[in-house]
């Protein structure tokens, strides 16, 4: 009854037949009961159909086809009708005017109004149910009456219903921005991206420090990092946006952050902590060990981040690998000094030299015979062997030897030792004195001299008297039978037993033998 929306809604009523009068009999709709005269007629329900209010209020979109809906009356029938078109059906009946619009065809958001017939009351009926009231007579379709339908009615509204037909509610409008809550100029109230969103730039601020290290030294990696929500240092994965970190590679290494916001930019910054390697000096000397006055080689190379090398006592400042003959004269200690950007090495090899020996030997140069003899000696560098030999020769040229070891020592001073000949009937008559002496490398040195042995062979005149009644030269020389001819006579000036001779023919007896000739000078 009355409207709802866009839309008449109509009530219908219902005038009984009168057999009386053979009137009556007559449905009639209306929306505006009040206006209008119902005197005789019966309400019967409520809201039985719609119409638009007009052909031009929202809720009929472009395209749909609708029409008026015109009200006739016969007051000799008491019929109302209602259809499409003002021609009026006949003429028992009078237009009584427009009563609202309604949709030509079926469609969406709108329902068949079926229009019935009474032959014997000639009353029409028009319902939204196709069933055949009692006594009447189906007719078809008479409109399409629209039903309610909510939404938007603003044609400006992104949810803009065109069938709309009740108060227009939750419209819906595009406001366009930037829709993305994470962009900077995110628009809260934007529900169209346009495109326009704009992204924090992650920032990093990345220091290392020292930038330069020696292997085995560490270095401090340092960061500050805005505008990111993911960051990221490599051979290390995950990192926090303030933080440090001790490193300690051991190679020249490139450290890089990588930072992004969301998935909408990234940025990366790199260090770089340069590791120089520390020298290492490779050394040798071969032949490790010389003799006085020889040569050997002195090889050296150099690995890792040097730029210097030295030597020293010799040649000083050289090349980083080479090698060098060298001659020293005594044992030598060459370091080696390698620096640069890695540090320094040191590196030490010896050479050892082999001094030869040196004996000093000092001896009378003769003795007598008996007599010991003193010997003084000293020698320096006699380290394997230290020791006087002695070859002896008698008067008959044979030899004989013997040794004494003094010792063998790095240095011997100036001693005085004693030797004892064996001294025998023939001697000796000479000993040669050979002081040897034996040092490393089998180096040696001698001295050699000769004492001579002074022996007293010739014992002093003795006189013999003479057999008077012989001559000399005679045969045979006859000593006296009976009688010693002479005094007896000791030979004892002599140092070995030596021939006694005589200058005339005698003959002796000695130590109480058989007379012996002495033979003649």
């Amino acid at each position: 009854m009355g409207a709802q929306g866009n839309l008449h809604t109509f009530d219908s009523y219902f005038y009984p037949y009168n057999p009386s009068n053979q009137r009556g009999g007559d449905t009639f709709y209306t929306s505006n009961p009040g206006g209008e005269s119902l005197g005789a007629y019966n309400f019967v329900a409520s809201n039985v159909w719609k119409l638009f209010m007009s052909a031009s209020v929202p809720g009929i979109p472009n395209g749909q086809s609708v029409g008026y809906i015109y009200r006739f009356y016969s007051d000799s029938i008491v019929d109302h009708l209602f259809k499409f078109g003002s021609s009026v059906p006949s003429s028992a009946y009078v237009l009584e005017g427009i009563i609202g619009v309604a949709y030509t065809q079926s469609g969406a958001y709108r329902e068949p109004v079926y229009r019935f017939y009474n032959p014997s009351t000639g009353d029409h009926k028009y319902k939204t149910s196709s069933s055949t009231p009692s006594g009447y007579i189906y007719e078809g379709v008479a409109w399409y009456s629209p039903i309610p339908v909510y939404g938007c009615k603003d044609p400006t509204a992104t949810n803009f219903n065109p069938y709309a037909n009740q108060p227009s509610t939750g419209c819906n409008y595009t406001i366009y921005g930037c829709t993305d809550s994470n962009a900077s100029n995110y628009n809260p109230n934007a529900n169209a991206n346009d495109g326009s969103c704009s992204y924090p730039q992650a920032s990093i601020s990345f220091s290392v420090s020292p930038s330069t290290i020696i292997e085995g030294q560490s270095a401090t990696l340092t960061w500050s990092i805005s505008n990111s929500t993911s960051r990221n240092l490599s051979g290390v994965g995950s990192i926090a946006a303030n933080s440090s970190l001790v490193v300690t590679p051991g190679s020249t290494t490139t450290y890089t952050i990588n930072a992004s916001y969301y998935s909408y930019n990234n940025t990366s910054t790199s260090r770089t902590v340069t590791v120089y390697q520390k020298p290492e000096i490779f050394a040798s000397v071969s032949p490790t060990t010389i003799n006085n006055g020889q040569s050997a080689t002195l090889q050296w190379s150099t690995s890792g981040d040097a730029s210097s090398m030295t030597i020293s006592p010799f040649p000083g400042s050289t090349t980083l690998n080479g090698n060098l003959t060298v001659s020293p004269t005594v044992t030598t200690t060459y370091t080696l000094s390698a620096s640069g950007n890695g540090g320094s090495d040191t590196e030490t090899v010896t050479l050892v030299v082999n001094d030869p020996p040196s004996v000093s030997l000092d001896v009378p140069n003769s003795v007598s015979y008996g007599d010991v003899i003193e010997i003084q000696h000293s020698q320096e560098n006699s380290t394997s062997l230290y020791e006087l030999r002695m070859l002896m020769t008698d008067l008959d040229g044979v030899t004989t030897e013997d040794s004494a070891d003094l010792g063998a020592a790095t240095s011997t001073p100036t001693t005085t030792n004693t030797y004892s000949p064996a001294y025998t009937n023939r001697g000796p008559s000479s000993i040669r004195f050979t002081l040897h002496g034996q040092g490393a490398g089998s180096l040696t040195d001698q001295e050699i001299k000769t004492v001579y042995i002074n022996i007293d062979q010739l014992p002093d005149v003795v006189n013999f008297p003479t057999s008077e009644d012989k001559l000399k030269d005679e045969q045979p020389v006859i000593t006296p039978d009976e009688t010693i001819t002479s005094e007896q006579v000791v030979i004892n000036d002599i140092d070995i037993p030596v021939e006694i001779k005589s200058n005339s023919p005698i003959q002796v007896q000695i130590e109480n033998g058989t007379y012996q000739n002495i033979r003649q000078i």
